[in-house]
């Protein structure tokens, strides 16, 4: 998957290396907000992280420029600043960590709800330590299934 520059923020071309898909029952509306919360984005991390938000940085409409993240990873706390590089209402949200990874979640109506996908692609050091490491594409698989869940029961 190819991710164009739509909205704000500067230009994404990536391909993203771990991307799954989920139906969520809800309207690409609810989705959407949901995930626009970058609380909702870090409650889907890995529950081993630890990861809370310590700040949000918004623009005079109320939509999230950054936010700050505490979290612990291999036993050692660490902190990392992500950033908006795409804010496409009802569609699209991508954000940039500092620590390399860009992570997309992209909505698309269906019948019957929202087909909500999520991805992340970093560079290439960090996903060669994925690849021995971590495996982190049940992480998106987790992830998406808190958010469902998440969505879901907030009606």
């Amino acid at each position: 998957m190819s991710v164009a520059q739509e909205g704000k923020g500067t230009t994404v071309a990536a391909a993203l290396r771990h991307q799954r898909s989920i139906h969520v029952d809800a309207p690409v509306e609810r989705v959407f907000e949901y995930l626009a919360d970058p609380g909702h984005f870090v409650a889907g991390m890995a529950a081993d992280h630890h990861a809370s938000v310590v700040a949000v940085n918004r623009a005079q409409d109320g939509s999230v420029v950054s936010f700050d993240v505490k979290y612990r990873e291999m036993g050692r706390d660490k902190r990392m600043v992500m950033t908006a590089e795409q804010h496409v209402p009802n569609r699209r949200i991508a954000y940039r960590s500092s620590a390399g990874p860009l992570h997309v979640f992209t909505l698309e109506p269906d019948t019957e709800g929202t087909t909500l996908s999520y991805g992340w692609d970093g560079p290439r050091l960090l996903k060669m330590l994925d690849a021995v490491f971590a495996h982190t594409n049940t992480d998106v698989e987790g992830a998406l299934a808190i958010h469902k869940k998440g969505i879901e029961c907030a009606r």
